[in-house]
């Protein structure tokens, strides 16, 4: 009977020594980084199991060792639970940081980037393009063209397309009721909407942030004046049908293209945006600089050159043909 004791009460000491060294084990393991050669990044799929998730971490190399990783989730996060997502776990990733990281959430964040003057139909289709981005956009109202602020949007793998959208709807919004409410004195217009209109002007005409108040006030004097504004993005943006783009250059035929959008044919404003202004020139449409040039073309390097009368413009425009000439000579001297 004794000896019986003596054995129970020795399997049972060797029973409670496992248990804690089995505890310590699976304590020490969920503490001790990983030795990935790379970082790694999943995805791990909605609705997913915790068994499918540990598996797939143990697949990439993420756990070395998925049984003690369960008894750890058994013993220490019992009621634990990991959301879907893109994640990204550095080389010496530790399974605690792993449980701690699914469990928060903190998946990759991703960049979404439209620039300034995109299009509409441009912004979709680098929209449809952007991996990670699922769903649809709603189609319950057009989306209008000169709507969507571009900037830099963030999201996460799995996030709707039609958050992105309105977000950039949000932020137009803000942006320019911020803007219009501190827009400056005597302008032609009369509504936010016809500020937009002019600011998707401004954006196509130049790139050079010192440029569009100038520009503005340019298209302002033809305002005034009555004189149509001869843009030609408004060209294009007819011609290709609200995509903003053409495959080859504009001709000058193209400016009897009819149009409601054809400045060169129609005085005032076009019936609206060309394009999705950045914040510059919406500020610049609002704030436009004082002039008393009515014409600009550009001067080939980026820049334009601004005129007050014809005869200065038309000679400008000879002596930049018979530049772009010269150069186009010595380039092809150099060619020979």
């Amino acid at each position: 009977m004794r000896r019986m004791i003596l054995i129970t009460g020795i399997i049972l000491v060797v029973a409670m020594l496992s248990v804690v060294g089995l505890f310590g084990a699976v304590y020490r393991y969920m503490s001790t980084p990983s030795h990935l050669v790379v970082e790694k990044v999943i995805i791990i799929p909605k609705k997913s199991s915790v068994h499918t998730i540990v598996q797939q971490l143990g697949d990439n190399g993420i756990l070395d060792n998925p049984f003690l990783f369960r008894l750890g989730l058994k013993l220490y996060y019992r009621n634990i639970t990991f959301q879907a997502g893109e994640y990204q776990f550095p080389k010496t990733v530790s399974p605690k940081e792993v449980i701690r990281r699914l469990s928060r959430g903190e998946r990759v964040i991703r960049k979404f980037t439209v620039p300034e003057g995109y299009t509409t139909y441009q912004v979709l289709e680098k929209l449809h393009k952007t991996e990670g981005l699922l769903g649809y956009i709603e189609s319950s109202a057009p989306l209008l063209e000169g709507t969507l602020l571009p900037e830099t949007y963030l999201f996460s793998y799995g996030d709707e397309k039609q958050m992105i959208i309105t977000q950039m709807q949000n932020r137009f919004n803000d942006v320019l009721n911020d803007l219009w409410e501190k827009r400056g004195h005597n302008l032609p217009f009369n509504s936010k909407e016809e500020a937009v209109v002019l600011a998707s002007l401004v954006e196509k005409e130049t790139s050079r942030p010192e440029e569009r108040p100038l520009i503005a006030g340019v298209f302002i004097n033809r305002l005034r004046k009555g004189i149509p504004l001869q843009t030609d993005p408004t060209i294009i943006y007819a011609l290709s049908q609200g995509k903003g783009y053409i495959e080859r250059s504009l001709a000058r035929s193209d400016w009897k293209f009819d149009s409601p959008y054809n400045t060169y044919q129609h005085a005032g404003l076009p019936p609206g945006p060309i394009n999705n202004p950045g914040r510059a020139s919406i500020e610049a449409a609002l704030h436009p600089f004082e002039t008393d040039a009515i014409f600009f073309v550009s001067d080939g390097q980026g820049a334009h050159h601004f005129s007050k009368t014809l005869a200065e413009h038309n000679q400008y425009v000879k002596e930049l043909q018979a530049m772009r000439k010269e150069n186009r000579k010595l380039k092809e001297a150099q060619g020979k």
